[in-house]
C-alpha cells in the first residue's frame, strides 16, 4: 500500500476469501493439470484485466532468485569452500550462526549449507531442493520407476560457485513453470523484467556479498532503490506468505478431500497405493503435509482426470 501511495497508482484487490483455493474446479477441458487448486481466483483475475482493458502485465517473477530474497539458503558458505577459502567459510558460518533464527551452532550451517552443498554441486546433482526430493511412499512402484531421473542432474555446465549454479537452476525451473498449464495464460502480454537475461547474468556473476549474506538479503537491490521506495518497504526484512490461508482452506474443503479417496482416478489407474494415499489425505485434513508439492500435484491430477471423464 505504501508503494501505491508513493507513486500515485491505482490499487485493485482480489479478496482470496471470496475465491478461496480448493473451492472450485475448471468447468472445461485443459490439456494438462495445474490450474485446479486456485482456479476461482485465476478466473477473477482474468475478468479484472478484461474489465480494465489491460493489455500488458509486468511481474516481479525472479526477484528472490537473482537478488537473494528472504528464505534464501546461505550458499555464501558453499562458495567460500568451493573457491578454496576455508577461513572465510568459518568466519561467515560464525556470523550467520550468531544472527540467524533459529540460532544454531556455527558447525550446522557450515556442514549443511557449506560442505553439503559443495558435495552435491561437485557430484553433478542439482543444488535446488526440488531436484533432491525423494518420491513419496504413496506412489506405486510403477510410477516411481517411470520418473525422469535426469531431473536430478544439473541442467547447465557446472559453474565454480554453487550459488551461481543455483541461480541458473532456479531460472531453468521458472522457465519450465511459465510454459506449464498452472501458470495463468491470460489474454495479455506477460513481461518478466527481472528475468531479463543480461540482468540475470550480471547478478549471477556477483559475489554473494551483494545479494544474500550474514549482513542481510537483497543487499544490492536495497541500495539501488534508496530514495525510490518508501523506507518501510525498502528496509523490510520479512516476506508475506499465503501458505496459512491455503492450509485453512484445505482443511475446510471436504469436497476436495473426499474426492481424493472416493472413487479416486489415481487409485483406479494404479498410480497411488490406496492405504498410504488415504493416510496422506487424512494427515492433510489436519494440516500435516510433509510432501506438499507432490500432494498438490496429485490433487490437481485427480481433478484433471475427472474432467477428462466428463469431457
Amino acid at each position: 500500500r505504501a508503494v501505491v501511495d508513493t507513486v500515485g497508482g491505482q490499487w485493485h484487490r482480489l479478496d482470496v476469501a471470496e475465491w478461496p483455493p480448493y473451492a472450485t474446479t475448471p468447468d472445461g477441458y485443459s490439456p494438462e493439470p495445474g490450474t485446479e487448486i486456485d482456479y476461482g481466483i485465476r478466473q477473477a483475475y482474468r475478468r479484472l484485466l478484461a474489465e480494465h482493458a489491460v493489455d500488458t502485465v509486468l511481474s516481479g517473477l525472479g526477484g528472490d532468485i537473482i537478488f537473494g530474497g528472504p528464505g534464501s539458503r546461505p550458499l555464501f558458505l558453499a562458495d567460500a569452500v568451493a573457491t578454496g577459502h576455508p577461513l572465510r567459510a568459518w568466519r561467515l558460518a560464525r556470523a550467520w550462526s550468531r544472527d540467524s533464527r533459529p540460532r544454531r551452532h556455527w558447525t550446522h550451517p557450515l556442514l549443511h549449507a557449506g560442505l553439503g552443498a559443495v558435495s552435491t554441486h561437485w557430484s553433478g546433482r542439482r543444488i535446488s531442493l526440488a531436484g533432491n526430493v525423494a518420491p513419496p511412499d504413496w506412489l506405486t512402484a510403477g510410477v516411481i520407476d517411470g520418473l525422469d531421473r535426469s531431473w536430478r542432474r544439473q541442467p547447465s555446465p557446472r559453474l565454480v560457485r554453487p550459488s551461481q549454479q543455483l541461480i541458473w537452476e532456479l531460472v531453468y525451473e521458472t522457465a519450465i513453470a511459465l510454459g506449464a498449464a498452472r501458470h495463468p495464460h491470460l489474454d495479455v502480454e506477460m513481461r518478466h523484467p527481472l528475468l531479463h537475461r543480461p540482468l540475470v547474468e550480471y547478478m549471477a556473476a556477483l559475489d554473494t556479498a551483494f545479494t544474500f549474506s550474514p549482513e542481510g538479503n537483497r543487499l544490492l537491490q536495497r541500495h539501488a532503490l534508496a530514495g525510490q521506495l518508501p523506507e518501510v518497504v525498502r528496509l523490510r526484512r520479512s516476506k508475506g506468505s499465503p501458505q496459512r490461508g491455503y492450509d485453512i482452506a484445505l482443511g475446510n474443503s471436504g469436497r476436495w478431500l473426499s474426492a481424493l479417496t472416493h472413487e479416486s482416478r489415481l487409485v483406479s489407474r494404479g498410480w497411488v497405493r490406496p492405504d498410504r494415499w488415504q493416510a496422506e489425505v487424512a494427515r492433510a485434513r489436519l494440516g500435516v503435509i510433509p510432501n506438499r508439492p507432490q500432494l498438490e500435484a496429485s490433487m490437481m491430477a485427480e481433478w484433471w482426470l475427472r474432467s477428462i471423464d466428463i469431457h
